[in-house]
């Protein structure tokens, strides 16, 4: 590391230039390579010793995206909206997830943040058209505020996608697993006009309750009279829209243990608390994408891009809880406890969100003398979550005497023994002034450009491309939030004023008290002002971070025969500041801080592939990278989600501003087989990790609440190595019928290891990463149809480490940490070509009803959180009018 100043930052620049320039006089030839263009239906693709990613168009085929991928010079995965549009995916992180090595972290049935090779999602890159996109959610697995929600995205405004393995000097450096670009829809090559329009409805099973789903995408290119350039069309136009509609309900059962419990060689799990959690979402996701393009001749052209996409999601949420179950030290055996004087209350949480991402790309390219290709852009990136409002209220109930048993982890059965209904809206009440209300923002901003040029030269009389460029990113974010109370006095507000009916849920398991009804609730309970401790807390949670990074690179790529090689480097030269207040040990805040880390990185990359044939590739690839702490993680900022811990506690997180940025030694191999009706490819990996960042956590109380804590540490000695294995089989060969039959499939391993460095040593996998996952997929293209069932698995995963409470009996360490259990979905897809320009289909998704489920210990008999969707269904017909 090196001393950041303003003086090494105009070297920096200059030396850049200077580069540019000298490589520029020694370009004194052309390349004289043949370019390798690969016709992908709606752009042309060029692979040249040059190398360089490629992207997938809007209509290309799965066949065309591995030849994509054999042209890149560095290990790539591409899939291009095609194959996109043949699942049932909500959103682009679904459509990820089916790919080898990306595994995908989900929230109401949904995917939201994509982990690659088991990498936290907070430590990959992220891009859109290659420009860095910020966050805007803060519920990434890892609270760093780093990772962009990707469900944000509706299918219907991607054209495509790429995950990028092993990175090249001219890509930022974010990313240990790697890096995910989601691309622009595009137009057709053939010169012609773009029309196709997608309209479907379906059922969410579980209650009943419909969604819609449409797209529009229309584009073209046009000349304009009086104005004559080289390009008979120099003019284009794209627009696409997406929406996606729908009001899913989600059943969930909460539960937290004894603290002395013993757990996983053990069978007594006297519970703490059980809570029964009822959910009702309503969300609209949209997005818009628009492009303008000016290509004069073919050797320049211009263009303007401009995205905005995100969901609004209103939220209800019914929670029972049944607490002090452990009180007077539970009687029972064999799973069977009995309790006197344990408590009932009911929490109702009424809060809206609004999630978006905001992309504006200004770029241009151009060949000079035939010789230099430069290219540049400047772009603005904005990722936002707002909270306007987060009302929660809180009931007290009865006192019950139960007896309960936990023999059966996926319905916890009980009985009350004192009479009590705990359905009855009678027999809660709530106190004056315990309702409280909560606005929040998360604003995070980005500017930049980049000025790339690249020439061919022949060094060591190989057909070379030498690259040259430099880019500037500025980064600004913030969180604030405002907290209100009720502090009126007045007496207690029954249940039954102003409620619905009781309603059974979790497949008429259980029988939960009924909603509150917020309308009439409102005006009953007046929001005045915050309290001391709340002031407090808003200082506490207030945070404003900005992040400039400044870099250049340089890389050659030379070919030899059948041998292609890239290597260079990239240095990047970071300045961070974080403010945040600071606490005591008591939680009183003392004064705002400013954390501030600058460090100098050098990037080196070097990739060889040998070309056999063109059906058989070998590659090797070495590649570094960086993962900045994440901005809550490094600064000094405490942040409260109420009920947000796995185990229904709140959830307080603490920022840890010694944190150092994590780096990644990366070693690829891969073995590529393109055959006619096949494809294989096989990549070990392993990465080398220097001060691995992970979540830790411990129990206790905050503000005399039960309380999860949440902090981050450093460790050292982490790594990850493993395997990924895809492949493809067409059965043309069996007759027909059969013929249309076909496999595709990908598994990835992963093993993994970290150790933490305080009291309690552990050595465990790192956290977020499954050691193995898998896609399979059975399809039958024929004549008009194309039907498929597919198959998602991701294995079990350390989600947090937990330190065991000082009271703990069993205190077998890592039976105190959280583990994201197993999850197997099932799809199923059928399309029917009615004409060649419209296409009907039906899509079901989630047939197995896979709950999302979290567990204490690693054992499958502590469950801590399983929540649960049932299945959808959706028919649709999807119309293509262009030319």
């Amino acid at each position: 590391m090196m001393k950041v100043t303003t003086g090494f930052r105009v070297i920096l620049c200059a030396t850049t230039a200077l580069s540019l320039g000298a490589g520029i006089a020694h370009a004194q030839t052309p390349q004289t390579t043949q370019p390798l263009n690969l016709n992908l239906g709606s752009v042309i693709a060029t692979g040249t010793a040059g190398g360089g990613n490629v992207a997938p168009s809007a209509t290309g085929t799965a066949k065309q995206a591995k030849q994509l991928e054999k042209l890149a010079p560095n290990v790539i995965t591409v899939v291009p909206a095609s194959e996109i549009k043949k699942h049932p995916d909500a959103n682009i992180a679904d459509a990820l997830n089916r790919l080898p090595g990306v595994a995908v972290t989900s929230d109401s049935g949904e995917g939201q943040f994509i982990s690659i090779r088991g990498m936290n999602p907070d430590l990959n890159g992220t891009t859109f058209d290659g420009i860095h996109l910020t966050a805007n959610d803060q519920g990434a697995p890892m609270n760093g505020e780093r990772a962009p929600d990707i469900a944000v995205f509706p299918t219907g405004i991607v054209g495509g996608a790429e995950v990028v393995k092993s990175l090249t000097p001219d890509m930022d450096a974010e990313g240990l697993g790697g890096s995910a670009n989601i691309l622009p829809i595009s137009l057709p090559e053939n010169g012609g006009y773009m029309a196709n329009i997608n309209v479907a409805a379906g059922d969410e099973t579980l209650h009943n309750k419909g969604l819609f789903q449409g797209s529009i995408q229309l584009g073209g290119s046009f000349a304009i009279p009086g104005l004559n350039f080289a390009n008979a069309k120099p003019f284009s136009v794209i627009f696409a829209y997406a929406n996606y509609t729908d009001s899913r309900g989600i059943d969930d059962v909460e539960e937290a243990y004894d603290d002395v419990t013993e757990t996983a060689n053990h069978n007594n799990a006297d519970l703490d608390n059980l809570q029964f959690r009822d959910y009702q979402e309503h969300r609209t996701r949209q997005g818009m994408y628009g492009e303008f393009d000016f290509n004069p001749t073919a050797q320049t052209g211009f263009f303007f891009r401009a995205l905005r996409t995100g969901y609004s999601v209103d939220i209800d949420k019914d929670r029972l809880e049944l607490s002090n179950l452990d009180a007077s030290d539970p009687t029972g055996s064999n799973g069977d406890f009995t309790v006197d004087g344990a408590k009932s209350s009911l929490q109702f949480t009424h809060v809206k969100e609004d999630v978006l991402t905001d992309v504006l790309e200004l770029g241009g390219h151009s060949v000079i003398d035939n010789t230099v290709n430069v290219d540049g852009t400047a772009s603005y990136t904005q990722g936002s979550e707002v909270e306007p409002y987060d009302y929660v209220t809180k009931f007290k109930g009865p006192k019950i005497n139960i007896n309960y048993d936990v023999d059966n982890t996926e319905y916890r059965s009980y009985t009350i023994l004192n009479g009590v209904d705990l359905s009855d809206a009678a027999n809660y009440s709530m106190p004056a002034g315990d309702m409280t209300d909560k606005s929040e923002l998360l604003l995070d901003q980005e500017w930049a450009t980049a000025l790339n040029a690249s020439f061919a030269n022949n060094p060591f009389d190989g057909s070379g491309v030498a690259k040259f460029g430099a880019d500037v990113r500025l980064r600004s974010e913030g969180d604030s939030q405002q907290n209100y109370e009720n502090a009126a006095a007045g007496p207690d507000l029954n249940l039954v004023d102003g409620t619905n009916q009781p309603f059974n849920y979790y497949n008429g398991h259980y029988t939960l008290p009924p909603w509150v009804d917020y309308s009439e609730l409102l005006p009953a309970v007046p929001l005045e002002g915050t309290s001391a401790d709340m002031i407090a807390a808003n200082e506490a949670a207030y945070q404003h971070d900005s992040e400039n990074v400044y870099a250049a690179y340089g890389q050659e790529t030379i070919q030899f025969g059948k041998v292609e090689l890239l290597g260079g480097v990239r240095v990047e030269d970071t300045n961070g500041s974080y403010g945040a207040y600071q606490e005591d040990s008591t939680g009183t805040v003392t004064g705002y801080g400013t954390n501030h880390q600058d460090y100098i990185n050098l990037f080196p990359s070097a990739q060889f592939k040998y070309t056999v044939d063109p059906q058989l590739q070998f590659r090797a690839a070495y590649s570094t990278a960086i993962a900045r702490p994440g901005f809550t993680q490094i600064s000094s900022a405490t942040t409260v989600s109420v009920g947000g811990a796995p185990d229904g506690d709140n959830l307080v997180t603490e920022g840890n501003p010694n944190l150092k940025p994590t780096y990644v030694n990366s070693f690829d191999l891969t073995a590529e087989y393109d055959g006619d009706h096949n494809a294989f490819t096989i990549n070990p990996f392993y990465k080398l990790f220097n001060n691995y960042v992970i979540n830790t956590g411990s129990y206790g109380t905050y503000q005399g609440q039960p309380a999860t804590f949440s902090t981050f540490q450093n460790i050292s000695g982490a790594f990850s190595r493993g395997v990924e294995i895809d492949g493809q089989q067409r059965f043309a060969f069996l007759p027909s019928p059969f013929d249309g039959l076909g496999i595709d499939g990908n598994i990835t391993f992963v093993d993994s290891n970290g150790r933490s460095d305080g009291p309690q040593y552990k050595a465990y996998q790192l956290p977020e990463t499954s050691p193995i996952s898998y896609n399979a997929t059975l399809s039958y293209v024929k004549g008009p149809f194309d039907a498929e069932v597919s198959v998602n698995y991701v294995s079990r995963s350390l989600f947090q480490v937990i330190a065991a409470p000082s009271d703990a009996v069993y205190t077998n360490p890592r039976d105190w940490d959280t583990f994201t259990a197993a999850r197997t979905t099932v799809d199923a897809n059928l399309f029917y070509t009615i004409t060649p320009r419209v296409t009907a289909y039906f899509q079901a998704r989630n047939l197995t009803n896979s709950p999302l489920e979290f567990t204490q210990s690693a054992s499958a008999q502590y469950p801590i959180q399983r929540e649960f969707y049932d299945a959808d269904y959706i028919a649709g017909v999807s119309f293509k009018l262009g030319s």
